[in-house]
């Protein structure tokens, strides 16, 4: 099975204004993600690292599906926080290494 190690950083955005945003880290979870977490729930392979990294945490949260070095986190064990992390990766710094 071939597997990616990657170990994720997570960064929440907090909205100061309209414009101003201001980022804090406040946690971060070591994962490896393998072929299980490459395709949804219902077999669909998904094509974006954001997409992938909500399926990593749904597959280790709700469906009890982990590899060997996955770290649980305190904040995506619930379905809407795991909806918003396409969103909060896109938004972050990303990690080109990761998505070759």
């Amino acid at each position: 099975m071939k597997r990616w190690v990657a170990g994720m950083a997570v960064l929440v955005m907090t909205v100061l204004g309209a414009a101003a945003q201001e980022h804090e880290e406040i946690g971060y979870y070591y994962t490896e993600l393998g072929t299980v977490d490459m395709r949804n729930s219902r077999g669909v392979r998904l094509t974006t690292l954001g997409a992938i990294l909500q399926q990593d945490r749904a597959n280790y949260h709700r469906f009890g599906r982990s590899n060997v070095d996955d770290q649980g986190d305190r904040f995506f064990g619930d379905r809407a926080m795991r909806a918003r992390i396409p969103e909060l990766y896109a938004r972050g710094p990303g990690e080109p290494l990761i998505e070759r």
